[in-house]
């Protein structure tokens, strides 16, 4: 499965509650299809660089916010549908981050990557994981280690 970076702005107007609310929905998903989120960065509320219209309404700023996560491309329709239907996101940008597939990686098996999903789970829930670089790498030593 490759490693995605999504990077998405939601409406100005939404409160923090409410921008945890979409992360933990577009989380739901990506875990209800056997992916892991491997990191959440909330850039907060930003000048946007010209104004855009999305959704009938014009926008000057947003709040702005990346996420890398391990999906299968099989279920990257349901991930899209999702972000479609919710009306407190305005654009999104997905892509597939290069040669970070498991199978370009080598092989792994399930159990190994299990094990280190139920890590990172707890790991993501610590104020600790701010620097990206590290973090990944946090990752591929977990499903390699073990």
């Amino acid at each position: 499965m490759p490693l995605y970076n999504l990077t998405a702005i939601a409406r100005a107007q939404l409160s923090t509650n409410d921008v945890h609310s979409v992360l933990r929905n577009l989380t739901g998903v990506i875990v209800g299809k056997n992916g892991v989120v491997a990191n959440i960065h909330n850039w907060g509320l930003q000048n946007l660089a010209y104004r855009m219209k999305s959704r009938q309404d014009f926008h000057t700023q947003g709040r702005i916010f990346q996420m890398k996560f391990v999906l299968s491309p099989a279920a990257l329709h349901d991930l899209q549908y999702a972000m479609k239907m919710d009306e407190r996101l305005l654009r999104w940008m997905l892509m597939k981050e290069m040669n970070t597939s498991v199978v370009s990686l080598g092989a792994v098996e399930l159990s190994r990557l299990s094990k280190a999903a139920e890590g990172l789970a707890t790991e993501l829930q610590s104020p600790d994981t701010n620097d990206d670089e590290a973090f990944l790498n946090q990752i591929m030593n977990r499903v390699y280690k073990d």
